[in-house]
């Protein structure tokens, strides 16, 4: 029954609409990252913390950015994975990321907003919703958490792509749970 069935599309007109209409909202706001280096346990490992405002509200996003030392100063263009946490989690630790980074890979680490992380959640939500993330703003999808989120997220790409050490033709998005849908959701979203 489970391979015939077939449920009616639910997805109103203006679904694409809406979220064009996200993403070029996301590309118009300047990112203002400011970052700073993250002293390492290891001369072999550069960390910088990234803060960038996020989407419409300006909540400060963190994350940190990640790559080995290296001889090249930072020169050589390299493959970069953008990490987005499971629910109510957070980027974690630095060691988390070694084995990507050992393999030369640029790993950037994402708290995402108003979780259990550094990044904030500035947004103002109607009440009505229950304790979590999962319902807040949901009457609209324009106040709708998750649309905050996503587009947070979508300008953690942007950002990856300023960076002169990044290879924009070998980038990807990873996570778990959360994670995972949001990565499935940026990977739509963005080019």
């Amino acid at each position: 029954e489970l391979k015939s069935y077939n449920p009616p599309l639910t997805r109103l007109p203006n679904f694409h609409g809406f979220w064009k209409e996200n993403v070029a909202l996301a590309d118009e706001q300047p990112l203002v990252a400011r970052t700073s280096q993250i002293e390492s346990f290891s001369s072999k490992i550069k960390v910088t913390r990234v803060v960038f405002d996020g989407f419409l509200d300006k909540s400060p996003i963190t994350g940190w950015f990640i790559r080995a030392a290296g001889g090249d100063g930072g020169a050589e263009k390299r493959p970069t994975l953008v990490q987005y946490h499971g629910y109510s989690g957070n980027k974690g630790r630095v060691t988390d990321y070694l084995g990507w980074v050992m393999l030369g890979f640029c790993v950037f680490a994402v708290d995402v907003r108003g979780q259990s992380g550094e990044s904030a959640d500035n947004a103002s939500y109607e009440p009505g919703y229950v304790r979590g993330y999962m319902t807040r703003g949901i009457k609209s999808e324009s106040t709708y958490y998750y649309r905050l989120a996503y587009m947070d997220c979508y300008r953690a790409v942007n950002y990856v792509l300023t960076r002169d050490d990044v290879d924009p033709s070998r980038l990807g998005v990873m996570g778990v749970s959360q994670g995972g849908g949001l990565s499935i959701a940026i990977g739509a979203l963005h080019e």
